[in-house]
């Protein structure tokens, strides 16, 4: 003799198996059992990914070669970024020293875009042509706080991030004429 069905609870049930689908409400529940997986591990994902990046720029930049820019009113050093990865670091979660910054390279000119995303400080942000003239200058660009982050684009083939407020310390304005940047690539 076969053994009588049980229920959940183990009492003898007489319910036969219904050779239908689940009921909705059943499809509802184990839908949204995966969609919190998923969620889970999207959000432990995103924890994750906001922690690892920190490092990655200062790693980035230990790497960069420097070039002293001579100004009217002293050196600027500028850690090169040269490459993509290099120029997608920039900055992002660093802020740099009085007297430093960096300096972003492309072979040619172009229009070039730039945000604030992940900057823990306000920058200068300093546009100059293939021949070296500065044509555009934002000081103390504030840091994007939530998205979508500001856009800041200008036609250039070099930019400088400086610590804010400080490219009219080094006399970077519109029309100056900055030295040293022919050998870079």
């Amino acid at each position: 003799m076969s053994q009588p069905l049980r229920n959940r609870s183990g009492q003898p049930s007489s319910a036969v198996p219904s050779p239908w689908p689940p009921h909705p409400s059943r499809r509802a529940r184990d839908f949204f059992k995966i969609a919190a997986v998923f969620a889970g591990a999207f959000a432990a994902w995103s924890m994750w990914s906001s922690f690892v990046p920190r490092a990655i720029p200062a790693m980035l930049r230990a790497r960069e070669p420097v070039v002293v820019v001579h100004t009217a009113a002293g050196d600027l050093r500028l850690h090169v970024a040269a490459d993509p990865q290099q120029r997608h670091a920039g900055l992002m979660n660093d802020t740099p020293k009085p007297g430093t910054g960096e300096l972003f390279v492309w072979r040619g000119e172009g229009l070039r875009h730039f945000w604030m995303a992940n900057t823990p400080s306000p920058l200068d942000m300093v546009f100059i042509d293939g021949d070296g003239i500065v044509s555009r200058v934002l000081a103390g660009v504030a840091p994007c706080v939530a998205l979508p982050c500001p856009i800041y684009s200008h036609r250039a083939r070099y930019v400088v991030e400086l610590p804010a407020f400080t490219a009219s310390t080094y006399g970077l304005r519109p029309g100056t004429q900055l030295r040293g940047f022919a050998g870079l690539r």
